[in-house]
């Protein structure tokens, strides 16, 4: 199984990175591709919200991919999966055979929704194959998370306020479940703790943590009461110690 790591390459790039499980064998490690996946603004400006005006130009192409030469670091293109609908969050399921991406710019329905995509990945080659779109339910998704169980994806709107839940079916392909009011305004983005258990939600521009507890059948969020006072909340993560050891590394 492999292992996937993330990070940020420049303003509104998100990089996903595949790559081979530490229990390997590190010959096999090295002779396994690593690929990376950045997510771009790939929509013209003239086409988001006149309340979107922190996006830089939409000069990328969708989802650019990446063979990643492991001793130098280096990148190699090996295509672009062309998306005008700006895919500028991207996640990878645990066995690296599924990538899922909130795409920012999009406008469907009368009511101008985003969209949320779900693609295979072919592990040999790198490159993707959608499976398919749905409305986030409404403007503006920018996040994506996905529930360690793999049923479920969830979608910050941050332009709405709330959170989609999307079922996610043994193709992968994803079903809109619903949605839930982030209890504050600007959901930047949100985490699930280690138990799955709880949902925390930072909600930016409202200067507050919401906590939520999953339905372990719907996977549906519900607001538990409790905020966390935080000034501009921007992102959020867990130390488990239970699971610690006595390293340092």
């Amino acid at each position: 199984m492999g292992v996937l790591r993330w990070g940020v390459l420049g303003l509104g790039a998100l990089v996903c990175v595949m790559q081979a499980s530490h229990g390997e064998e590190d010959r096999t490690v090295q002779d396994a591709p690593l690929f990376a996946y950045v997510g771009t603004f790939s929509s013209p400006l003239g086409d988001v919200l006149p309340t979107q005006v922190d996006l830089p130009p939409g000069n990328g192409r969708g989802i650019h991919c990446f063979r990643v030469d492991r001793s130098t670091g280096g990148c190699e293109s090996i295509g672009t999966f062309d998306l005008g609908t700006s895919p500028s969050s991207l996640v990878i399921n645990a066995s690296g055979t599924r990538m899922y991406s909130a795409n920012e710019t999009d406008r469907v329905g009368d009511e101008g929704q985003g969209t949320v995509s779900s693609y295979t990945i072919d592990r040999k080659t790198g490159l993707l194959t959608m499976l398919n779109t749905v409305p986030s339910g409404a403007a503006g998704p920018t996040y994506v998370s996905l529930h360690p169980g793999g049923r479920h994806l969830y979608a910050g709107n941050r332009l709405h306020d709330s959170i989609a839940v999307f079922a996610i079916a043994s193709d992968g392909t994803l079903a809109y479940q619903g949605e839930e009011w982030s209890r504050g305004n600007y959901p930047r983005s949100f985490n699930l703790e280690p138990s799955t258990r709880f949902l925390f939600c930072c909600n930016q521009r409202s200067d507050n943590l919401a906590i939520f507890e999953i339905d372990e059948a719907s996977g549906m969020p519900q607001f538990t009461g409790q905020f966390v006072p935080v000034g501009n909340p921007s992102c959020v993560v867990f130390l488990e110690t239970a699971a610690l050891t006595d390293r340092n590394d």
